[in-house]
């Protein structure tokens, strides 16, 4: 279903069967049954999943999906994206923590296989020219691997320092890659720094049915649709001419406002334009 939200975008709305999406990235427990509980109290499915419209692969809600199948739902509401256009754009979750001690800096020397190198800058360099896979860097001390890993080595690892994290209960934060520079103001905090992944490797690691390391990509779409508030009941069961039914009723009922890129929306902040859908209703 095809929504022009203004004069110029428009979003494909879609019911699809739950089992036909592809993830490609591990879900977070805790988040996991955050988004559970949140749609067994609301009886809704608020946001639409984000995939692509050639292969169905999960762009963005791998909880949402998880969440559904969880509670038993045969459907998803879902927005689709070209993956391959230009204005999809593909981005990284940097992992970085603060204060490690030098036990913990040895010990990732070890998974990464690093030595040290001069400053970040020639780090980053390194990996950006896909010259090491990984880096550690902070303002004062910095780290590149001498390996050669391909790319699902390299995320494989990071999915070993989690679980090393935790295990040590170091907090990791994540930061998106186009600003990583805001990470070394501080002489205390430590980022790594993987190779960046294509378009065609996420494809690839989907359609291969393997799972990245939770938050590892962010993806940013033209606009993105939120409030749809598609009732849960309808989501389990069976028929989905039901579903596609519904939807065109939420759709024309809906009053769209449009948010600009960069706006905090419900305590979160967005890189990309918001389509609000607004209806009365009581949940």
């Amino acid at each position: 279903m095809l929504v022009q939200v203004s004069k110029s975008q428009n979003i494909e709305l879609r019911i699809f069967e739950l089992d036909s999406l592809i993830s490609h990235e591990q879900t977070i427990p805790s988040l996991l049954d955050s988004v559970k509980r949140d749609m067994e109290r609301t009886g809704y499915q608020r946001d639409p999943i984000i995939v692509d419209t050639d292969t169905e692969i999960i762009l963005d809600g791998m909880h949402r999906r998880a969440a559904l199948e969880s509670l038993g739902a045969n459907f998803a509401l879902c927005a689709c994206f070209n993956y391959l256009d230009e204005k999809t754009i593909l981005q990284r979750w940097l992992r970085y923590f603060i204060a490690p001690d030098r036990q913990m800096i040895d010990e990732l020397i070890g998974l990464f296989d690093l030595e040290k190198v001069e400053n970040y800058q020639n780090a980053l360099s390194l990996v950006d020219s896909r010259k090491s896979p990984i880096a550690l860097l902070s303002s004062k001390q910095s780290y590149v691997s001498r390996e050669t890993y391909d790319l699902q080595t390299v995320y494989r690892r990071l999915g070993d320092f989690d679980r090393l994290a935790s295990q040590r209960g170091i907090q990791v934060e994540f930061h998106p890659d186009n600003e990583e520079t805001d990470l070394f103001l501080s002489e205390s905090l430590f980022v790594l720094y993987p190779m960046a992944f294509r378009k065609e490797d996420i494809i690839r690691v989907a359609t291969n049915h393997k799972l990245l390391p939770y938050k590892t990509t962010r993806h940013i779409v033209p606009i993105r649709p939120m409030g749809l508030y598609f009732p849960l009941d309808l989501l389990k069961q069976r028929r989905i001419e039901i579903c596609d039914s519904k939807l065109k009723e939420i759709v024309s009922e809906s009053k769209v406002d449009l948010i600009e890129p960069n706006s905090w929306y419900e305590g979160r902040k967005y890189s990309e334009a918001l389509a609000i859908f607004k209806r009365s209703m009581t949940i």
